[in-house]
C-alpha cells in the first residue's frame, strides 16, 4: 500500500493527526486504527479538562472516556494558545462518557474566540454517557455546548447517538447546529441561543427521542415546519415536549418562505425560486 503526499508541510494539524494514524495502522490486522484512551492517562495533577498538555498525549485516540474544553483550558502554564491544537482530536469516534464544551468566564483576549465551530471533533459519531463529569451541576450532561462566544455551527456532522441528554445554550453568535446526522438521543434541549434561525437536524427524522426542550431562540422562525418533519412518528410516543418563546425576531430574506440561517441571501438553505452562485435570487 503507498501513500502520496504532495506537500506535507502545508496540512493542518488535523490532517497531519489522520494521516499519522493511518501510518500506525497499515500493519495492524484487518486494518483496524481504533486505539482507545483514558483521560487519567493523559493529564496531569488534579486537571479535569483538556490542555495543551493533555491534547499532546492524545494524538491517534479513536475512543475516549471524555471531551472536557472549559475556560480553564485557555488558561495558564499549559493553556492552548492556538485553537487547530484541538484538532488532535479529529480522530476520536466514540465518547464513552460526555463532551463538554462550556466556555463561561474566558475573556474577550482568550483564544477561545476562534473558535467558530466544533469540527475538531468531525469524526464523532457516538457519546454514550457511560461516565459523568466529576464536576457538579451543568456538566453532568453527555453533550453540553454553551457560552462559546463566537461559535456560528456546530459542526458534528457525523454525529448520530448521544445516549440521555443533549443541551445547547446561552452560545450568542450561534446560527445553525447542523446535526444533519443524529437519530438516537434521549432528550434535547436547545434554548436562549439569540441568533440560532435553522436547526439542521436530521430530514428523516430520529428513530428514539423522549423529550425536547426548544424555548428562547427569537430568531427560529421556522421551527414547527422543521419539526413536523424531523420528529414524524415520535411525536405521539415523546413524554415531553416544550416549545415557546422561538421566532419572535423572524430574518426578512429572500428565502423567508423556505429555510434560512442567517439574513443574507447566500444563507438560504432551500430556494423559492432560482440560485445563482450560491445565492437566492428572483429572476
Amino acid at each position: 500500500m503507498v501513500y502520496c503526499i504532495s506537500n506535507t508541510m502545508n496540512m493542518n494539524i488535523k490532517q497531519l493527526n489522520i494521516l499519522l494514524l493511518l501510518i500506525s495502522c497499515w500493519n495492524l490486522p484487518g486494518g483496524s486504527c481504533k486505539k482507545v484512551c483514558k483521560f487519567n492517562d493523559l493529564r496531569r495533577s488534579n486537571e479535569w479538562y483538556f490542555n495543551k498538555y493533555s491534547l499532546s498525549k492524545a494524538r491517534g485516540c479513536t475512543e475516549i472516556d471524555h471531551i472536557t474544553i472549559v475556560a480553564e483550558s485557555f488558561i495558564g502554564e499549559d493553556a492552548i494558545t492556538d485553537i487547530y491544537t484541538l484538532d488532535i482530536l479529529s480522530t476520536v469516534t466514540i465518547v464513552t462518557g460526555y463532551v463538554n464544551v462550556y466556555l463561561y468566564g474566558t475573556g474577550s483576549n482568550s483564544v477561545s474566540q476562534d473558535l467558530y465551530k466544533l469540527d475538531f471533533m468531525y469524526e464523532l459519531r457516538e457519546i454514550l454517557g457511560q461516565e459523568k463529569s466529576p464536576v457538579e451541576g451543568w456538566y453532568n450532561v453527555p453533550l453540553l455546548v454553551g457560552y462559546v462566544p463566537k461559535l456560528k455551527y456546530l459542526g458534528l456532522r457525523k454525529l448520530e447517538k448521544v445516549n440521555v441528554e443533549v443541551q445547547i445554550k446561552y452560545n450568542p453568535e450561534l446560527q445553525l447546529l447542523g446535526l444533519w446526522n443524529l437519530f438516537d438521543v434521549n432528550e434535547i434541549k436547545i434554548t436562549n441561543n439569540p441568533k440560532l434561525s435553522y436547526l439542521g437536524l436530521r430530514e428523516s427524522g430520529f428513530t428514539r427521542i423522549n423529550a425536547a426542550y426548544i424555548h428562547d431562540n427569537p430568531k427560529l422562525c421556522f421551527l414547527e415546519l422543521e419539526l413536523s418533519a424531523i420528529l414524524g412518528a415520535m411525536l405521539g410516543k415523546m413524554y415531553e415536549m416544550k416549545f415557546y418563546n422561538n421566532g419572535v425576531n423572524c430574518p426578512d430574506c429572500v428565502c423567508r418562505a423556505h429555510y434560512c440561517w442567517g439574513d443574507a441571501a447566500e444563507k438560504c438553505l432551500k430556494c423559492p425560486k432560482y440560485q445563482l452562485d450560491g445565492e437566492c435570487v428572483n429572476s
